[in-house]
This record gives structure tokens, C-alpha cells and sequence, in this order.
């Protein structure tokens, strides 16, 4: 026998007794909640959601009619401003001549002293130059273009003058 075993105390009944219930009882204890966490929260998590997503289907169900008459205030505002831009263009193109109007603007703007220019998609000098280039002044005779004028500013007549 050594020294060590001198002093120490044989093990008590009652401890081991106490382990050998103890660790059991533990282990159980943390099987059974991992089983709930696993078997019960779980579910009970998407339970939880399921009900979220029934109260907001519930909330979108009850501003379905406002939302439906929303759509139709749309669509009746669409139906009249495609009203209102075929009638703009039945004011504007007449009886199928736009050159009427156009001249009818022309002369307006004229009388207001606003110039107006029209606009030339291809050129006027039989093929040469630009679009650009037939809407210029053409010199006089001395040779020098005419001064630019403020486009801006009032003119003195009347008239609209073209290029």
C-alpha cells in the first residue's frame, strides 16, 4: 500500500449511486430537447408563418375592390386622353390637310410677332447642299449675308417671314 491510499475515502455508496441515475437521467433530458426543438419548434415556426401570410392575404383581399377601381379610374383616364389626342389630331390635321393649319398657326404667330421657320426635310437646290443649307438667307448683292436677328425678340411687322 502507498501513502495516497492512507487518506482517501473509499468511495460512498450514495455517490455512485447518484451518478449512475444521474448520467442517465441527463442524457435524457438533452435527447428530449433536441426532440422538441426539432419535432415541435420547427412546425410550430411555420405555423407561425403560415398564419402571417393568412393575415396578409386577408389585408390584400380587403383592398382588392379599391385596387380594381383604381385600375378601372385608369383605364377610363387612358380611354379619354386617347380621346382628347385623336381629337388634337383631327384639330389639327382638318379635313386631312395640315398645311392648313400650319398656315393658320403661321399667321397667328405672325400677327402675335413671333417668327416661326419651317422645317425642310431635304433640300430645295435641285440635290445640293443640305436641308440645313436651303433654309439659309441667301446674300444680297454686296455680297454679305444679312445680320442675324434674336430670334427671341418681337419683330416689327406683321408678318412671319420664311426662309
Amino acid at each position: 500500500m502507498t501513502n495516497l491510499q492512507e487518506g482517501a475515502k473509499p468511495p460512498s455508496r450514495l455517490g455512485r449511486t447518484a451518478l449512475l441515475l444521474g448520467l442517465p437521467i441527463s442524457a435524457g433530458l438533452l435527447l428530449s430537447a433536441v426532440v422538441v426543438v426539432g419535432a415541435v419548434w420547427q412546425p410550430w415556426s411555420r405555423l407561425r408563418e403560415g398564419q402571417n401570410q393568412l393575415h396578409a392575404l386577408r389585408a390584400m383581399e380587403q383592398r382588392l375592390p379599391c385596387c380594381v377601381s383604381s385600375g378601372w379610374r385608369q383605364l377610363e383616364a387612358a380611354e379619354k386622353t386617347r380621346g382628347q389626342q385623336a381629337d388634337l389630331l383631327q384639330l389639327i390635321a382638318g379635313s386631312g390637310e395640315l398645311s392648313t393649319f400650319l398656315a393658320q398657326l403661321s399667321r397667328e404667330a405672325g400677327a402675335a410677332g413671333v417668327e416661326t421657320r419651317p422645317v425642310r426635310t431635304h433640300p430645295t437646290s435641285g440635290g445640293k447642299g443640305t436641308a440645313r443649307d436651303s433654309c439659309r438667307p441667301t446674300p444680297s448683292r454686296g455680297g454679305s449675308a444679312p445680320a442675324a436677328r434674336d430670334p427671341w425678340k418681337p419683330r416689327a411687322s406683321a408678318r412671319a417671314q420664311h426662309c
